[in-house]
């Protein structure tokens, strides 16, 4: 299967691109700004905003399928740049989507919890969005616009971790790096989510592709925790200092951007599609630890050009 990742360059696409590649696919993933170099994925600069250089490439690529990974991610700037957060989260997937229809590629856009409120938690895919914040308001425009163009497409809300090729990294190994030096770690008592190992998603994402599965599916942790329980298991399965993760509340933190509270996501629809549970938290962690020691992360990291 040919296979075009957007966003190739990012915690989730590099990831993905790497996954893919691994169970025998055949991958090209675009990047923008940071180069990298992995065997047997065809890394190639594009500019998603720019749609003419997309028809061209995507027309020579012939994809079957586009996973679209790409996205502007970091609250506080969607905050500050309102158009260009929609410009990239809510028209380019769009864009993507009427090209994927015309070449007659497949499409997965992927999605965040961050659509809803966060006032309830335990969201299933027919709960109506209803984000609080400019990142959220513009990721759930961009699920509209896939939906418009390309109503096969699969959309898949979630919430991830894991090993990155460049210098910004997850929340899980950014509390690693720290807990590993022996410094403290704040995590959040009151915002609550049911992340889960990217490599795990990647699984997910073939699988429902091989099922011919569409519309919306949620895909997290068979559990939920706040950051601060996440992070406390965190430290725990890498056998850290417990003590070394704080309590503290997203309220007394810098951070300006609104936050949904309470994001967790209810999967059994992911998981009856699978005909099995999906992982815990603590059982992700526990995957994440071990690809970090077989060699993968360096692997990954060492791809950065």
């Amino acid at each position: 299967m040919r296979v075009v990742v957007t966003g190739g360059s990012g915690l989730l696409g590099s990831n993905l691109a790497l996954e893919f590649c691994r169970r025998g696919h055949q991958v090209t993933a675009l990047y923008r700004q940071h180069r990298f170099l992995v065997d047997d994925v065809a890394a190639v600069p594009c500019d998603l905003t720019n749609p003419g250089e997309v028809s061209r490439l995507l027309a020579r690529s012939k994809p079957d399928w586009i996973v679209h990974c790409a996205a502007a991610t970091n609250l506080e700037w969607c905050e500050a740049h309102p158009g260009e957060c929609l410009r990239i989260n809510a028209e380019v997937p769009g864009e993507i989507a009427a090209l994927a229809r015309s070449i007659g590629s497949g499409m997965v856009h992927i999605s965040t919890d961050a659509v809803f409120d966060g006032v309830a938690g335990g969201y299933r895919e027919t709960d109506r969005p209803a984000p609080v914040n400019q990142y959220g308001r513009s990721k759930a425009l961009g699920e509209a616009s896939v939906m418009r163009e390309m109503p096969a497409a699969l959309i898949l809300r979630t919430n991830i971790y894991g090993w990155s090729l460049q210098p910004k990294t997850s929340l899980a190994e950014w509390a690693l790096a720290l807990l590993q030096r022996g410094l403290a770690v704040p995590g959040f008592r009151d915002v609550t989510f049911a992340p889960v190992l990217v490599n795990s998603l990647a699984g997910w994402t073939l699988e429902l592709i091989d099922a011919g599965r569409s519309g919306i599916f949620h895909a997290a942790s068979r559990d939920h925790a706040s950051k601060c329980d996440f992070l406390r298991e965190l430290a725990g399965v890498f056998e850290l200092d417990l003590s070394l993760v704080r309590e503290s509340s997203v309220a007394d933190s810098p951070l300006t951007a609104p936050r949904p509270r309470t994001t967790w996501l209810r999967c059994d629809k992911l998981a009856a599609t699978l005909a099995r549970p999906l992982p815990t938290i603590r059982e992700g962690l526990e995957n994440f630890r071990a690809l970090g020691e077989s060699g993968f992360a360096n692997r990954l990291k060492a791809a950065a050009a």
